[in-house]
């Protein structure tokens, strides 16, 4: 073809531009193939040389084209070069005029670049994509043509072998015009997205999506290319994409709830931008260009929120009080009474340190008015609530006593006619509130605290004039003073229309005597709190005044105790000892038995100066057989009086008996001995007839107050020493001081000491709530009524308070040595008998105890006591039971409970003392008393084993039984026999809850029964989860099914002592009242 070309065009004819171009197009082909054709020849004779060699037959006409094809190609490279030779001239002349093209051409568009593109190219957002689309289209049609320009040099300058021309100017507009529109795309993107945007509600958009998707536009904006970021399209919609990004956390602060229209206000103000908020979109929020002002924005709606946040609180206060009312306990309007629930203080407590915050808020200009309001509200709702509370309580307690008692009516007229406008104005009060009971209303109704406060001080009155009769009553009859005023009022209230009502409260003024029985108003029979009773020698005529028949009452009762001991003393020897004994109530048994001992004794001492050396020996065997026959008679079937008063016969006998055993062993055979003077005695004086009881060289007048039939205490040499103390004590005008560990009997022998001596013994136990003023009162009522007070742990009281009660004793000894017949307590004179006796008891060592102050400890005698000798008692008791071996079997279960404190394990709720033989042989009575025929040391050990199994921790019951069968070898251990009835009864309440009556639960549901018919208290320990609760509401539900006739007396009330305080659990003192804990309902 290349040969085929040059030949048509000889270089004479190339004469015009046309031809001279198909002669370079010739060339230019041979020139591309010029290389290729040199390197084709020998590798293809090669390939025939290799063919022959392996007898590869080829046509010859291809032999003869491989053998000629370099001589051909030789010839025409030597036409290619002549042609080139000769158009050389044209050649020259053309590439001028193409350089000359090209410099034109660059120039031109390099202009047009510099200066048309450059100026029309969009790349500032002022104006719309569609306008932007329109110029780069115009600039596209000028860049293409630009393109086909540079297109046709180059095909020029390739053709006569030229550099091409690189058109940069021209490149140039292409590259900026794509990157021109990929820019408008993404902006045309950008706008129409927010467009879209900005006509969305607020209410309405989902920022978080919003947020999303803004995001992925500014990526796709970043993503573009660097050259663009010098434009200023490029920095004006990213700054727009990153705005509206930065715009929609603070649009979505604003779409709070709390923006208020002072807030949009505010708002606009501080950026300047003003529209209508209430069809709020994202475009007007946008057209605040809220980046600008991020903090401005994030006060506004911090304010918002807090100011919001007040609101809210506002109105659930509003709310909640819109709902609270008052409680009343009956639909009668007059005579219902209300009460404030604990929800009503808790709330009151609650809101005002809400509004107390509130006011100390920096956003609370705006409601500043509100919350002082509430502020006022409440505290006018507290005050008057506390002032109706009072006024109600204090109307409640004295309506029946101005109502109802006509002693008062007659002694306070003024005050009853005072009473009775403010019962009126009380009762429109309660009508009012039973009308409309809501709180708010009630208590803030113009007026109302003016009237309350009215109404407090005429009940203030008519209180301190009742307080003024009531310390009448107190001084005409001391023994008030040991009663609350609760109870008092209740008794002055009632008692002039109906004595016996009375009676309810007699065990608080006579501590032994239940109630008395009447014939008409006249009191005839006096019965103890142990069910024992006798008549009264006169009667006592009920009527008047109650503090006088009350006395009255008193007094009868001690002459008719002489008069009974004369009779019993006439009549103990004209009959049998157990009629003798069911004829006379205890105490008269008691002290007549240690009369005809105190004179048998001397007796037998006089016999003995006679030369009767085996007198003692005698008196010992008669009182010894009075003492079988006694035991023969303890075990028949008694009643629970008469069983009582034989126990604490031959307790008191058995100590008559041991002091004879004392005499004959230390050979005593005088009277006037010590071993025999220092015995507590009785006798009655002939002259006077009165009733006195000697110890040492102290001799005191029998009192003559009944002691009731309780289990009196056993006589050890401890006690022999206390009595001893304290007599001498009574005798110097003195108190006295017994110290020592819990359980040692320190209390319980100063009140067997009063019941020998005939006398009341109050027991007070001290604590820290109490005032010089509590204690004031009750040294009144003692000093006045002549009885002993006993203060147990009087060091728990505070020092500041120890200091005045030192005067108060100082005051009281001093009288009573002197003879005086009154003493100054406080700033009253008081009656003074000289029977009284004050006496305190230590445990020292013990957390929260004062030391006593030294004036103080300088008025009374102390006195140790330590341990006492549990062997005695346990003996005495066992033989006051009956139990002939008592003698063995003290011995043993003394070592028993020894051996059971060293061996067993240390729990902190395991006790081993005297308090927990006590109820061994309490439980050991009982049973040898109903199986008198059962073997004593079985009935003994298992008593024991019944009452220590239930606090026996698991790894400490086989140790125990190792313990028993060491000491009890006689006897085998067998488990305690179940009640059928009871166990059915425990099965069947086991069912009924959906529970498995398993062994485990079944043994301590009994355990936990037998031990509630012994003890009032229990505390039921263990780890959580081990049947504690299941155990208790099982034996509670097994009581209901037995007695299916009366369920309702079996219940349960359970009270968390981790809610409330220790004084509200068990009482306090207030305004020196003892107040009743939770514990005592």
């Amino acid at each position: 073809k290349v040969e085929n070309g040059i030949a048509q065009h000889s270089p004479e004819d190339v004469k015009s531009y046309e031809s001279l171009v198909a002669v370079m197009k010739h060339l230019l082909r041979f020139n591309s193939k010029s290389e290729k054709f040199d390197r084709m020849f020998e590798p293809a004779k090669s390939v025939v040389a290799l063919l022959k060699k392996y007898d590869v037959r080829l046509p010859q006409s291809v032999l003869t084209y491989v053998e000629n094809a370099p001589v051909l190609w030789r010839d025409l490279k030597r036409k290619c070069f002549a042609v080139n030779e000769a158009l050389n001239t044209r050649q020259n002349e053309e590439i001028t005029k193409i350089r000359a093209l090209e410099m034109w051409f660059e120039s031109n568009s390099a202009k047009f670049y510099n200066e048309t593109f450059r100026s029309k190219e969009p790349t500032a957002l002022n104006k719309k994509p569609r306008e932007a689309y329109k110029v780069i289209n115009e600039l596209h049609v000028v860049v293409v043509t630009l393109e086909c320009q540079l297109k046709e040099l180059r095909e020029k300058q390739k053709l006569f072998q030229l550099m091409p021309s690189t058109g940069r100017a021209v490149r140039n507009c292409r590259s900026d015009l794509m990157l021109l529109k990929y820019v408008w795309d993404s902006v045309a993107l950008v706008l129409y997205q927010i467009e879209t945007w900005d006509s969305v509600p607020c209410s309405m958009v989902d920022i978080t999506d919003i947020e999303r998707r803004v995001e992925k536009l500014l990526t796709m904006i970043r993503n573009l290319d660097k050259r663009v970021r010098r434009w200023e399209i490029y920095q004006q919609i990213e700054a727009k994409v990153k705005n509206f990004l930065a715009s929609l956390p603070l649009i979505q602060s604003l779409r709070t709830p709390s923006m208020r229209p002072s807030h949009w206000h505010e708002l606009m103000n501080k950026t300047g931008v003003h529209f209508s908020f209430e069809d709020l979109t994202i475009d007007n929020l946008i057209s605040l260009c809220l980046y600008k002002f991020p903090e401005e924005v994030s006060n506004i709606v911090g304010k918002a929120t807090k100011q919001g946040e007040i609101e809210a609180q506002l109105e659930e206060i509003d709310y909640t009080w819109r709902g609270l009312s008052l409680i009343f306990d009956n639909q009668d309007a007059e005579y219902s009474h209300f009460t404030v629930s604990p929800e009503v203080q808790v709330t009151i407590e609650e809101h005002q340190l809400i509004l107390q915050s509130l006011c100390q808020n920096k956003y609370v200009s705006e409601y500043l008015e509100e919350v002082q309001k509430w502020q006022k509200r409440l505290a006018t709702v507290e005050e008057v609530l506390t002032s109706l509370t009072e006024a109600q309580h204090t109307w409640r307690y004295l309506h029946p006593i101005y109502m109802r008692s006509d002693d008062i009516k007659l002694q306070l007229p003024r005050e009853t006619q005072l009473f009775l406008e403010v019962d009126s104005q009380v009762k429109s009060l309660i009508r009012e509130a039973h009308r409309n009971p809501l709180i708010i209303p009630l208590c803030c109704n113009e007026g109302r605290e003016a009237s309350l406060l009215t109404l407090q001080t005429q009940l203030s009155q008519c209180e301190r004039e009742l307080e003024g009769y009531m310390d009448q009553k107190r001084k005409t009859f001391p023994r008030f003073y040991f009663v609350s005023t609760p109870h008092l009022l209740e008794i002055l209230s009632t008692a002039g229309k109906d004595p016996q009502s009375v009676m309810s409260h007699i065990p608080r003024v006579l501590q032994s005597i239940e109630r008395f029985t009447f014939e008409g108003n006249t009191a005839v029979t006096t019965i103890g709190r142990g069910k024992e009773h006798f008549d009264l020698i006169s009667g006592v005529s009920c009527s008047g005044r109650v503090e006088q028949w009350l006395q009255s009452c008193v007094d009868d009762v001690t002459n008719t105790i002489f008069v009974l001991i004369e009779q019993a003393i006439i009549s103990m020897g004209t009959t049998s000892r157990r009629h003798w004994l069911e004829s006379n109530i205890t105490q008269v048994a008691l002290i007549v038995a240690h009369i005809h001992w105190t004179t048998d004794v001397p007796t037998t001492f006089h016999a003995m100066e006679d030369g009767n050396e085996s007198a003692m020996k005698e008196q010992h065997r008669r009182y010894a057989s009075c003492i079988e026959e006694l035991l023969v008679v303890v075990k028949e079937p008694l009643t629970d009086v008469f069983r009582r008063r034989l126990i604490n016969y031959i307790t008191q006998e058995i100590h008559h008996i041991e002091v004879i055993e004392q005499l004959i062993a230390d050979k005593i055979d005088n009277k006037n001995t010590f071993a025999w003077q220092r015995q507590l005695r009785h006798r009655l004086d002939d002259k006077s007839r009165s009733v006195y009881v000697d110890i040492c060289d102290c001799q005191i007048q029998y009192g003559g107050e009944y002691h009731g039939d309780d289990i009196r205490l056993i006589i050890t040499p401890l006690t022999e020493r206390i009595y001893i103390t304290l007599a001498q004590a009574i005798r110097l005008k003195m108190g006295g001081i017994p110290s020592g560990p819990a359980g040692t009997g320190k209390t319980e022998t100063i009140k067997e000491l009063s019941k020998q001596l005939g006398r009341t013994c109050y027991v007070f136990n001290c604590s820290e709530q109490m005032t010089y003023k509590t204690l004031e009162s009750v040294f009144k009522g003692i000093t006045a009524t002549g009885v002993w007070g006993c203060f147990g742990e009087l060091n728990r009281v505070k020092i500041g308070v120890l200091s005045v009660v030192a005067q108060h004793f100082k005051k009281i000894f001093e009288a009573l040595r002197e003879g005086k017949h009154e003493v100054t307590l406080g700033k009253e004179e008081v009656a003074l008998l000289p029977s009284v006796g004050i006496f305190v008891t230590l445990n020292k060592g013990l957390l929260g105890r004062n030391e006593l102050p030294v004036n103080l400890k300088t008025l009374f005698r102390p006195v140790a006591a330590a341990l006492p000798d549990a062997l005695i008692i346990i003996e005495n008791v066992l033989v006051a039971h009956g139990f002939r071996q008592a003698k063995l079997l003290s011995s043993k279960l003394l070592s028993l409970f020894t051996l059971c404190e060293s061996m067993l394990s240390k729990q902190p709720h395991y006790c081993w003392g005297l308090r927990t033989i006590k109820t061994v042989l309490s439980i050991a009575g009982e049973n040898h008393i109903k199986s008198p025929n059962t073997c004593e040391t079985t009935t003994l050990l298992q008593s024991f084993r019944s009452y220590a199994a239930s606090m026996l921790v698991h790894e400490d019951h086989e140790v125990l039984d190792g313990i028993c069968r060491d000491i009890f070898q006689e006897c085998q251990l067998s488990s305690s026999r179940r009640s059928e009835v009871f166990d059915r009864s425990i099965k069947q309440a086991c069912q009924v809850a959906g529970l498995q009556p398993e062994e485990g639960l079944l043994s301590k549901c009994h355990q936990l029964h037998d031990i509630l018919t012994i003890k009032r208290s229990i505390i039921i320990i263990g780890p959580p989860a081990c049947g504690k609760t299941t155990c208790r509401k099982m034996l509670l539900e097994s009581y209901r099914i037995q007695d299916s006739k009366k369920p309702i007396k079996y219940f349960e009330k359970i009270l968390s002592p981790k809610a409330v305080t220790s004084s509200e659990l068990f009482g306090h003192v207030e305004n020196n009242e003892w107040k009743d804990g939770l514990a005592r309902d």
